[in-house]
């Protein structure tokens, strides 16, 4: 999972207003259990899909949130 992290944020560095990868950076934290980050990249990636065309990456990113903040872990 670390690799991908690694290359996600390669990837946000050439591209950081990418919302697919916000929206996948989101889930690798999520993954390893790092819920603030992966709130953080994944509500940004809803922000971002919210200005484009992309109803279905938008839903997606609207689903992952959900399901993150209910599992979320205070």
């Amino acid at each position: 999972m670390k690799e991908a992290l690694k290359n996600y944020r390669r990837a946000l560095k050439i591209s950081p207003r990418h919302p697919y990868a916000h929206l996948n950076m989101g889930n690798a934290f999520n993954l390893i259990g790092d819920k603030a980050n992966a709130i953080a990249h994944t509500r940004f990636a809803v922000q971002l899909f919210s200005k484009t065309k992309d109803t279905i990456g938008n839903r997606q990113a609207e689903k992952q949130l959900r399901k993150i903040m209910a599992t979320r872990e205070d």
